[in-house]
């Protein structure tokens, strides 16, 4: 009967979460060329665009051919590997089509979910960052303390908002999330103007 306050008393806290993610973003391998790495790339008549997108790949693939994207869409290097999470689909009835678990991608112009248990690529989410109307960080359930491990995203074709839950990195995930809806949408006004 006492698990759930032996559990709470060893959650972290705020500092030691913000710790840990600057520990991780240490221990992220940097890739960088060397001049001698970059000549080789060009007499083998690869070009480095070339190089650079093998190593954005998916667990079932190339990234631009798992979302159907163009070449030139990567995922941002703040997200390479994605983040983790369940996608929460409230439009739908069945359970099987309500929650998905996966890993979230940003790149320049999309939001994209890759289902984990399909091999499928029906179930992966791809939303354009510019048509999104609405990002908010979101409370799954709301007896839990804290302010949640989700971020909603409200879209022309959805009645209710998707959630993307169970997010370690939510705020990481949101803040990348929301400065590229934003230099996308200015762009967007800018270019109208």
């Amino acid at each position: 009967y006492d698990t759930p306050y032996i559990i709470w008393l060893n959650l972290p806290t705020d500092p030691q979460l913000k710790e840990r993610a600057n520990a991780t973003v240490s221990r992220r391998p940097q890739t960088t060329a060397s001049r001698s790495y970059v000549g080789s790339n060009t007499s083998t008549g690869v070009s480095r665009d070339e190089e650079t997108s093998r190593f954005h790949n998916t667990k079932r693939g190339n990234f631009h051919e798992v979302f159907n994207l163009s070449e030139h869409e990567r995922p941002l290097a703040v997200c390479e590997n994605g983040w983790r999470c369940c996608l929460i689909n409230r439009d739908r009835k069945i359970t099987t089509d309500y929650i998905r678990n996966g890993v979230l991608y940003v790149t320049e112009n999309y939001l994209c979910f890759e289902s984990s248990k399909s091999g499928s690529s029906k179930r992966n989410k791809v939303i354009k960052l510019a048509d999104i109307t609405d990002i908010q960080k979101y409370k799954v359930l709301s007896v839990l303390p804290g302010s949640g491990m989700g971020i909603a995203v409200s879209t022309p074709s959805t009645q209710k908002p998707l959630v993307f839950g169970a997010m370690v990195h939510r705020d990481e995930a949101f803040e990348t999330i929301f400065s590229q809806y934003v230099k996308i949408t200015s762009a967007a006004s800018a270019s109208e103007s």
